[in-house]
């Protein structure tokens, strides 16, 4: 916290704030007459949503996997510290579909509409940012036709769901936290994007699921039985989320996780 946070925090509270821990670059725990809070600094990058929008269409709808209170200052926002504990490795993800009906319950709010560009400008990140030969570049601009199915649907995708950001409860629905990179898109991309993070910060590709599993993962998801053609449809966001996250990883400077990610991209193209 800088004097200036300080001083607007004491105005709205009139109490002065505690700092406690930083969780993040962007992220700070701290207290407020013993209540916990966890201030969030505005995040500008390509991939970015404003998160404060979505915050506040979450609670707005009674959602129960986000955070439920929801402060805004000039240039940050409090939201509610969420109790509980995170997974160690991201592969452990693998071992609790629970988080699969938190996603859905997500999936359910209503949108805002934001980003109502967002599938033509994902696509454009890829191409201007990977080397595609002819036949890549196709393919990806063959994309730009996406082939959906009934239960391919545009939500409130949180795009971000690794073991970091989520946090189980006990006798509560595990809850996402984190909003920064979410968006208004397809909710087979966020199931693409919460795969994709079984493989961990530095992309241990025997984590990712087979066919098989990934049929297993939409069921759950969807909760009723599904037809194999429906990979062919998640396919498309698989892709999507590995050219995407992998350029993400490349201008961090996460070298591991965008190798292994641009690696599978192409591999997907194939």
């Amino acid at each position: 916290m800088n004097l200036e946070q300080v001083a607007e925090i004491m105005s709205y509270f009139q109490a002065n704030p505690i700092f406690i821990s930083q969780l993040s670059p962007t992220s700070q725990l701290i207290s407020v007459n013993e209540v916990q809070y966890v201030l969030r600094q505005l995040n500008t990058r390509v991939l970015n949503t404003d998160e404060r929008v979505v915050l506040q269409q979450l609670i707005a709808h009674n959602c129960t996997v986000g955070p439920q209170v929801f402060i805004q200052f000039s240039s940050f926002h409090l939201v509610q510290h969420i109790g509980g504990h995170t997974l160690f490795n991201d592969s452990d993800l693998i071992a609790h579909p629970e988080v699969l009906k938190t996603l859905k319950t997500l999936h359910q709010v209503p949108i805002i509409g934001i980003n109502n560009n967002w599938h033509e400008h994902l696509i454009n990140y890829i191409i201007q940012n990977l080397q595609l030969n002819s036949a890549q570049l196709s393919k990806i601009q063959s994309l730009k036709q996406l082939k959906l199915s009934n239960y391919c649907k545009i939500c409130i995708c949180h795009c971000d769901a690794h073991a970091g950001n989520i946090i189980f409860r006990e006798n509560q629905p595990p809850a996402l936290i984190d909003f920064e990179y979410s968006c208004e898109y397809y909710n087979y991309y966020d199931i693409a994007c919460y795969i994709a993070e079984f493989c961990g910060i530095d992309f241990d590709v025997s984590f990712y699921p087979n066919a098989e599993q990934k049929l297993n993962i939409l069921e759950t998801y969807l909760e009723q039985k599904i037809q194999e053609s429906e990979l062919e449809i998640l396919k498309q966001f698989e892709i999507l989320c590995m050219g995407v996250w992998g350029i993400w990883g490349k201008e961090m400077g996460w070298t591991a996780y965008a190798e292994g990610r641009i690696k599978m991209f192409y591999n997907l193209l194939e």
